[in-house]
């Protein structure tokens, strides 16, 4: 993937990730402090080998009982008929938003976006999602449960478990929402609601939406942010 501007040198994204649902490797993370629960942004680059159940590109849980969990990812079933960005948190005043959109082209890299501020006043304007730099403004109506003002997601939380590519509470209980794809670019931002023209742009001749380079220094990451860019043999320390 290349971004090319008008006399601009392209910014090329030269490694990816390849994830299989099944498989008994994850990534993950316990943050030992907590971050912003309210005002993060998750931004990455996903190109899918296959489409079937629900396929988590994120998530956070907490092993205690009722914990609860959140995450977000392509919400669908066995037979394909849905494969939408969707995503919510189960527990104490749970949340569940999801775009009417499909994501169905299997050759296409894909720029995803969830972006969280629940300290805003206006209800749907707390939880957004964005595929290849425009905001999905299409949800469907149920189920819908936005989060309440100045609601904690358990992103950020001390002590919870956070996965990449996966929903940690399916992992323990021997089912799978995995994704079956490729990630690539990824940015946790955590304190920031970033916006899609913080990681790319439309290109001035044939108007696809490409990457450019995330400008932001290390602390613009948060507490628990930071920058997967899966560089080979880097695993651990990107």
């Amino acid at each position: 993937m290349a971004a090319s501007g008008a006399g601009e040198d392209a910014y090329e994204i030269e490694q990816s990730l390849s994830f299989e649902r099944t498989d008994s490797a994850k990534l993950y993370r316990t943050p030992s402090s907590s971050g912003n629960r309210r005002i993060f942004t998750w931004s990455g680059w996903y190109k899918r080998k296959k489409f079937d159940e629900s396929q988590m590109l994120w998530s956070a849980y907490g092993a205690q009982s009722n914990a609860g969990y959140m995450d977000f990812g392509m919400a669908g079933d066995a037979a394909g008929n849905e494969d939408c960005v969707g995503g919510g948190a189960w527990g104490s005043g749970g949340t569940n938003v999801k775009a009417s959109r499909y994501l169905r082209d299997p050759s296409a890299w894909y720029h995803i976006m969830f972006v969280s501020d629940t300290t805003l006043n206006t209800s749907t304007d707390r939880v957004k999602y964005y595929v290849n730099g425009v905001r999905e403004t299409a949800i469907e109506s149920s189920p819908l449960t936005y989060p309440s003002q100045d609601y904690d997601y358990q992103n950020n939380y001390t002590g919870y478990v956070h996965v990449m590519g996966d929903a940690y509470y399916h992992v323990n209980s021997g089912t799978f929402r995995g994704i079956n794809g490729y990630l690539a670019e990824v940015h946790i931002i955590d304190g920031t609601a970033k916006l899609p023209t913080d990681f790319g742009e439309f290109n001035e001749t044939t108007g696809q939406w490409v990457p450019i380079e995330y400008e932001g220094d290390t602390a613009s990451y948060g507490t628990n942010g930071g920058y997967y860019k899966f560089a080979s043999g880097a695993l651990g320390t990107d």
